[in-house]
């Protein structure tokens, strides 16, 4: 894999003229993060990005782990709601599912970051039935989550499973959080038998908002990309006061890459989702109008491909 961790590789991989930057160390919790905070000036106008995490990469997997852990530890009881109601509301998810579960007599199935997965758990009932079982580095605090979503404690780059064990795997929304793909596919391919599938839900990798910024011209939006790059790169994106986390940004081609490597066929690759965003703004506006929030963006937020060994 290729990394930019680097000022230098960071600056040269800026698509803009005009900006500032800054090398700051961050602490969180006890634990330094060395950043490049990018500045880009828009006429008037100055837009501060995500600060970009530096350094080698065992140290930036041993900080995104530890991040991980301390926020789960704070807010036990925090469900990735946001992105479970949105799947239940979409209605190309359970079809996909659905479609893809539907006369296939899979046996055992897998997800890695099941705690905060996409996939709500109706779903998950529904489609998965008792075939389901997750994993995560935190796993849910207690019994009745642990009912609705079973789960067991563990490392994508390390999976407590046996060789064959399952036959269909599914990555959702967990490859921005880790660090070194490569090894969990490695792992992943390690545990499915040789007629397996695996399903990977994640960013569009054209959506990324850390390569760039939104502008407004008149009474729409329009998405300003300023950081090209093919490579993976981190950002320290906060979660709201005092949580952090840092958010790996790597191009949905290499995930496809990893399956070919690993003996899978891709049966399916798309992008799915609204061209509209909601920005949310509590403190100025009321609920009811939401709407008048509404900003056009230009690619669809979300990237699904399929993947089959036979």
């Amino acid at each position: 894999m290729e990394y930019i961790t680097k000022k230098e590789e960071i600056l040269d991989s800026i698509q803009w003229s005009n900006f500032s930057y800054e090398y700051e160390i961050i602490s969180i919790h006890n634990i330094d993060i060395p950043t490049l905070k990018i500045t880009v000036i828009d006429g008037s106008k100055k837009i501060q990005m995500q600060p970009f995490v530096l350094g080698e990469i065992p140290n930036i997997e041993n900080i995104s782990r530890s991040l991980w852990v301390l926020n789960h530890s704070k807010r036990p009881e925090q469900r990735n709601t946001i992105l479970r109601n949105f799947s239940l509301k979409l209605d190309v998810i359970k079809p996909i599912f659905e479609s893809i579960i539907d006369n296939k007599r899979y046996k055992h199935i897998f997800e890695i970051g099941s705690t905060d997965s996409f996939v709500s758990e109706e779903i998950i009932k529904k489609v998965f039935s008792e075939k389901y079982i997750g994993l995560d580095i935190v796993t849910p605090p207690n019994s009745n989550n642990t009912a609705k979503r079973p789960c067991v404690q563990g490392l994508s780059e390390q999976l407590p499973f046996v060789e064959g064990a399952f036959d269909f795997a599914l990555v959702s929304m967990t490859l921005l959080n880790i660090v070194r793909p490569d090894v969990a596919f490695s792992e992943i391919s390690r545990v499915l038998n040789n007629r397996s599938t695996v399903i990977i839900i994640d960013i569009n990798s054209n959506y990324y908002k850390a390569c760039g910024f939104y502008k407004k011209e008149g009474s729409e939006y329009s998405f300003t990309k300023i950081l090209s790059t093919q490579k993976s790169f981190f950002t320290l994106k906060t979660l709201g006061r005092d949580n952090f986390f840092i958010h790996c940004y790597h191009h949905f081609d290499l995930y496809k890459d990893f399956l070919c490597q690993h003996n899978f066929g891709i049966t399916k690759d798309f992008v799915f989702g609204p061209t509209v965003e909601t920005i949310l703004d509590r403190s100025q506006k009321p609920q009811k109008d939401i709407e008048s929030f509404a900003r056009y963006i230009q690619y669809q937020p979300f990237h699904l491909v399929e993947g089959q060994r036979s």
